[in-house]
């Protein structure tokens, strides 16, 4: 069975406090400790970074998601990752793949630039460590016929 832990990019958080579809489940799924989200500090730092954002800050209230990152970051695996890896097209998104490197998580996305890096088996394979990449509906398809 594949690890429970999981990193969600920044456009997946948002989509799960925005959003009702995948990213929400799995966003609700987190919150009642059926899934462990994994954190670093950068990660931590983005989700709060896009809140100043004129079309996030427009649609949430600030105190709200700084609540859900709250109570994220108590449940969460912290970890500082300890191999930089420089993979993807767009720099600041190798932070999310540290993560799921660091705690052997699932990497959950929407970012092409992230999505891009698999192979055919969702893998995208960093030194002998294989990082499973999945869309917010893959994984839970995945979970939901206990594949993961």
């Amino acid at each position: 069975m594949v690890s429970r832990k999981v990193v969600l990019d920044t456009s997946v958080f948002i989509a799960g406090i925005i959003g009702h579809g995948a990213s929400k489940e799995i966003l609700m799924m987190i919150l009642d400790c059926n899934l462990k989200i994994v954190l670093s500090r950068e990660i931590i730092i983005e989700y709060v970074k896009v809140l100043s954002y004129p079309r996030i800050a427009k649609r949430l209230k600030k105190f709200y998601v700084l609540s859900i990152i709250s109570a994220l970051y108590k449940k969460a695996v912290l970890v500082t990752p300890g191999k930089h890896i420089k993979l993807c097209r767009d720099p600041d998104d190798d932070k999310f793949i540290e993560a799921a490197f660091e705690a052997k998580a699932v990497l959950i996305s929407f970012d092409d630039d992230i999505l891009s890096l698999r192979n055919n088996e969702n893998v995208l394979q960093v030194n002998n460590q294989k990082i499973l990449i999945l869309t917010p509906s893959e994984f839970l398809k995945l979970y939901k016929s206990k594949q993961i």
